[in-house]
């Protein structure tokens, strides 16, 4: 999909080279076991590498493999707009939307809505608890908080500014009505009061650390006035430090790089999007990969307007992504097909 191709795109993400290439071993790994799997269903020998007629050499792009490997026409199926997928291991890390049916050439958001869960339970969890214990406070919208130097895995190390990160909150702050937290605004103890106190929807704009699950945050003045440095308590907001907020948020967007990844458990993929449902977010949306800065503003400029017109979050997503894969400039899926929603499919209330 050229996802690894060079883009004009500000490095949100802090992991170290070294912490990157174990995570990419990793992943290497997985999608090992993941191809032996592959192999199999395309029938292919995977000791000699000789491949029949139906194998991938004959069959087209990889999204089209997938889209026969995963049985998607089993969801064309159905008669359901929305399709909730439950993924297992490596396939976490499957941007679902762009898989095209090999027979038609059109993508699977063309035709279904589509939502991630961590689990069979989580799911049971929102038909237990409705919608109307989540809070309708004014939506919080965080942006390029300002962290300076900082103590950093036992280094001093300066976090440089993301003016990409400035116009997404200001963008996305004017069309929902409120003062976006910016700079040195944007302290980790101004945010979490900000999520204690209750918001409806919460955007983060910043930095954030695939390896360490974080989000960095501006550190406040108190501790600037009595630590030359600050250390990774006073600005890095950790998966542990979401939970306790007990954030009940209709909805949180991570606008960071790679905000989707996390270390993959036998439960699924524990990072940033997990913390905030457990926390009581009733929907995250988060991305795969780091993609252009221009694209990442019209693609959640389009999904906010969808959002005010009163469409759902899935619904939102979906009419977005096909918006953009009908656009000249961000047509190809590596532009929009990162994005994806985890959680239940709310409609904003009071927004």
């Amino acid at each position: 999909m050229g996802v690894g191709e060079v883009v004009d795109c500000e490095n949100r993400s802090l992991d170290k080279e070294e912490d990157i290439q174990k995570e990419q071993s990793r992943s290497k790994e997985e999608y090992e076991e993941l191809n032996q799997v592959t192999a199999l269903l395309l029938n292919l020998d995977s000791n000699t590498g000789e491949s029949n007629e139906n194998s991938a050499e004959t069959k087209g792009s990889t999204l089209e493999d997938l889209f026969d490997i995963l049985k998607c026409d089993r969801m064309l199926s159905s008669k359901q707009e929305e399709v909730v997928i439950i993924p297992d291991g490596p396939l976490y890390k499957v941007p679902f939307p762009a898989l095209r049916d090999p027979r038609t050439g059109k993508y699977l958001s063309e035709t279904k809505r589509i939502r991630l869960a961590p689990s069979l339970a989580t799911l049971k969890h929102f038909e237990d608890f409705p919608t109307d214990q989540t809070s309708d406070a004014k939506p919080l919208v965080i942006g390029n908080p300002l962290v300076g130097k900082v103590m950093m895995d036992g280094e001093e190390c300066d976090i440089e500014r993301l003016p990409g990160a400035i116009d997404e909150a200001d963008k996305i702050s004017l069309l929902l009505g409120v003062h976006p937290l910016l700079a040195t605004q944007a302290t980790k103890s101004a945010v979490l009061e900000r999520l204690k106190q209750g918001v409806s929807v919460v955007h983060i704009a910043a930095h954030g650390s695939l390896t360490k699950g974080t989000i960095l945050f501006a550190t406040s003045l108190e501790v600037r006035a009595t630590k030359v440095i600050p250390d990774e308590e006073d600005y890095m907001l950790t998966m542990a430090d979401v939970q306790q907020a007990k954030v009940r948020a209709q909805l949180v967007v991570l606008s960071c790089c790679h905000s989707g990844r996390g270390e993959i458990r036998a439960e699924g993929v524990v990072g940033m999007c997990r913390a905030f449902l457990a926390s009581g977010a009733r929907a995250v949306v988060a991305s795969l990969w780091a993609i252009d800065d221009d694209a990442t503003l019209d693609f959640m400029t389009s999904f906010y307007g969808n959002l005010k017109n009163g469409k759902s979050a899935s619904t939102s997503l979906q009419l977005t992504m096909n918006e953009m894969s009908i656009s000249s400039r961000y047509s190809k899926p590596k532009y929009w097909a990162p994005f994806f929603i985890m959680g239940d499919d709310i409609t904003l209330k009071n927004i």
